[in-house]
């Protein structure tokens, strides 16, 4: 109201309004010389000088994927691969290493005029995948070769062809295993128990054990049965194995204690309605469990390659240890098991199972942050489960078997 009656004194005084009708033509002309001295054909003419260098540069990539349906192709089945390194080498022996980021690819910048490319002339080069151990190739094409050369007006004044074919890797399918040792401390006597895989299309096989009661079974996916066949007294254990496109490791076997009947609901916990959100703190009642320190979490950078349905997983909050119970007892059967970020490769998990105060069942696995193990469980009327990684990284697990009372 201030200001409107300010307004009106400053129009009512003498003279204001024709000095005010003398400006407008002036700010019309302002108005007019500031426009472009252009026709649309100008603004929008193609490009017609290319002899000029662009001085930018550009990412020429090598595309990774876990091929999941192990067919040699990429197609919808199929993921990005993170952190599989690529080497790159040119025709004099310059070389550079890189990895792949979290959508797969490995990023080789290329430029004629600028300090930062890695690709800098024309030349011959080749892209070699290293593929780590416990992975193998299901594409020919490990190694690609590339011819560069310069050509001034494109993005980076130089190209490479032919464009790279993404390159398929999988994990070699082994089931791994291992005889508990007696609760008296005593080391197993694996001499007098036999191990036996029994393969899908019925074939047993003899597996050595070592010196520590462990045995290792190279696999093919299908239902598997793992025997172990004790001489005095005569008896059998058997653990049925489906072996999926990960490696199984088996929760340790005992010679000589007297399981608890299997409960009847069985459960797989993919972690995928937890929330909307990109991540939130597992609350009691997920799955009809109480938990502690566990974060369900929408995958991306250091933890996509460990989940091996929809688009989240689990992982223990900030490193620490995590815990799920149910005071009635449950059983766990297994999960999937990664690590997240490079750095902590090979991390141990440790997992001990408890009914009430008393330890019952207790495991270690080797993680890796390239993609997961089936954990395949045997943990039965457990009333605690504790989850703890040995340097206090973050763990990543999906489709949590587990089995409750009706």
């Amino acid at each position: 109201m201030v200001l409107l009656r300010k307004f009106s004194r400053m129009v009512a005084r003498p003279g204001f309004l024709g000095a005010l009708t003398a400006l407008m033509p002036v700010f019309a002309a302002t108005q007019i010389s500031a426009a472009p001295d252009s026709s649309i054909e100008k603004i929008y003419a193609p490009r017609s000088d290319w002899s000029a260098p662009r001085g930018s540069k550009l990412n020429i990539s090598s595309f990774i994927f876990h091929d999941v349906n192990r067919n040699g192709e990429y197609d919808v089945a199929d993921r990005p691969l993170e952190n599989v390194a690529v080497l790159m080498q040119d025709d004099q022996g310059k070389k550079a290493l890189k990895w792949s980021n979290f959508n797969g690819f490995a990023n080789f910048p290329m430029s004629k005029n600028v300090k930062e490319g890695v690709i800098t002339r024309g030349g011959r080069y080749s892209f070699d995948v290293q593929v780590p151990p416990g992975w193998s190739a299901t594409t020919d094409n490990l190694r690609q070769i590339l011819k560069f050369r310069e050509l001034t007006g494109s993005v980076a004044d130089i190209v490479g062809d032919p464009p790279f074919r993404p390159v398929g890797l999988v994990q070699d399918l082994v089931i791994h295993g291992g005889i508990a040792p007696p609760r008296t401390g005593k080391a197993t006597d694996s001499e007098t128990v036999n191990v036996i895989a029994i393969d899908p299309k019925g074939r047993e096989h003899a597996v050595p054990l070592d010196n520590r009661g462990r045995f290792s079974v190279p696999a093919s996916a299908g239902n598997w049965i793992v025997e172990l066949r004790t001489g005095s007294p005569a008896s059998t254990i058997r653990r049925m194995v489906e072996v999926g496109n990960v490696p199984v490791q088996l929760s340790a076997i005992r010679l000589s204690e007297r399981q608890p009947e299997k409960l009847s609901r069985e459960k797989i916990l993919d972690f995928e309605n937890v929330t909307p959100r990109r991540l939130r703190e597992m609350p009691n009642g997920i799955g009809g469990l109480d938990w502690w320190n566990m974060v369900a979490l929408r995958v991306g950078r250091a933890y996509a390659n460990n989940s091996v349905s929809g688009d989240y997983v689990a992982y223990n909050s900030s490193g620490h240890p995590a815990r799920i119970s149910h005071e009635k007892g449950f059983d766990f059967a297994g999960g999937s098991f990664g690590v997240a970020w490079k750095r902590a490769n090979g991390e141990k998990l440790h997992l001990r199972g408890w009914r009430g105060d008393k330890l019952v069942y207790e495991d270690e696995i080797a993680l890796s942050n390239l993609g997961p193990v089936w954990f395949e469980a045997d943990y039965r009327n457990i009333t605690r489960l504790d989850l703890a990684t040995e340097h206090y990284w973050q763990f990543v697990t999906d489709d949590m078997k587990i089995r409750l009372n009706r």
